[in-house]
């Protein structure tokens, strides 16, 4: 093959997720191609990497530079769609991966832009504002968030920017901002078609998390007259929605676990802290510290700890009934955030009636 063909069909394997195949002819022609052509495939394989929060993306980056011309391809990251909520979906659960994966964004972006320009910041600002969110800096995401908004972006990623934008405006209880952002989100979903399933996966999320929408109630009192969290009915949305990985997020998540044992995901850690809560709801301690201890881990080692606190008021009696069992667990500033989170949730409720 030429180089002309073999950059063609990486192309064509990049753009229709066929990573796998991408690979097994990157790995057959790398010695034999061109360097400009080999600086293009490395800039393909590095758009990969960074929608799995690939630590050595910088690395293609860096020998995409050997190559000069401009490429005659577009970017690769912004050809993707997306089918969930999230452009963030994977991340390493070694410790502090993600957040050395967050400090090389600005020298990822500068190198992108080199060839793109502008181009290439639609979804790594998504991306960053999402990664940013869920490590519970809301004050950093929410300004990605809001840049986000303001560029030509396609409709699924301007619900997908919307989408951040009401999350940050909910956590810093800005109910009134929010309001907007829904109403925005909603008008989005009616008017175009492919934004319909996005919302409905949005409204899923929140009727598991937050409980803004009112679909079902988040409490009930139990026979000592005890506040406890209601979860029973929804392990059956947590194995049917939340649980189950879009088409278009399972290959990059397939392509992140052929490079890394460690990957772990967004969806996966919903369940498994939505499964710790249930399991100590119906006195299964065994279970809960079981997820707990497995959520924990990875939480502490990559910052991660915003699916907890999304659940507000909801996540305190298994965060109090494992304080209790291990005073030296440093859960208070966790306790604390899932309590304002929580507080946040029903002042955007009183805006909203």
């Amino acid at each position: 093959m030429t180089d002309n063909k073999n950059e063609e069909l990486l192309f064509q394997y990049a753009c229709g997720y066929r990573f796998n195949e991408f690979d097994s002819l990157f790995c057959e022609m790398e010695e034999e191609m061109s360097p400009d052509a080999l600086g293009e495939a490395y800039l393909m394989r590095a758009q990969i990497k960074l929608c799995t929060t690939d630590l050595t993306a910088p690395d293609d980056l860096a020998k995409a530079m050997k190559g000069s011309r401009i490429p005659k391809f577009p970017p690769l990251i912004n050809s993707w769609k997306s089918d969930g909520i999230n452009h963030f979906i994977a991340f390493s659960k070694a410790s502090g991966l993600l957040k050395e994966f967050v400090a090389a964004f600005p020298e990822v972006r500068k190198k992108l832009s080199y060839w793109y320009g502008n181009q290439s910041d639609i979804v790594l600002t998504q991306m960053q504002g999402e990664i940013c969110y869920f490590m519970g800096d809301i004050e950093m995401a929410l300004p990605f968030a809001e840049t986000h908004r303001s560029m030509p972006v396609n409709r699924i990623d301007a619900i997908l920017g919307l989408i951040l934008e009401y999350r940050c405006y909910l956590a810093l209880m800005q109910p009134e901002k929010a309001q907007q952002c829904m109403f925005d989100i909603i008008r989005h979903s009616k008017a175009y078609p492919e934004c319909v399933e996005i919302y409905g996966a949005f409204r899923l999320w929140a009727n598991l998390t937050t409980g803004w929408s009112g679909d079902s109630p988040r409490f009930y009192e139990d026979e000592d007259g005890r506040e406890q969290p209601v979860l029973k009915d929804r392990l059956e949305g947590i194995r049917l929605g939340l649980a189950r990985h879009t088409p278009i997020e399972s290959h990059f998540i397939e392509y992140a676990e052929k490079s890394c044992e460690d990957i772990y995901t967004i969806r996966q850690y919903y369940m498994d802290w939505f499964h710790a809560m249930y399991w100590l709801s119906v006195d299964d301690r065994k279970q809960a510290e079981t997820y707990f201890h497995k959520i924990y881990k990875i939480a502490a080692a990559s910052g991660v700890f915003m699916p907890v606190i999304e659940c507000g008021a909801q996540s305190l009696p298994i965060l109090e009934y494992m304080k209790k069992l291990d005073t030296e667990l440093p859960l208070d500033d966790v306790m604390r955030r899932s309590k304002h989170y929580e507080e946040c949730v029903n002042v955007y409720r009183l805006a909203d009636n």
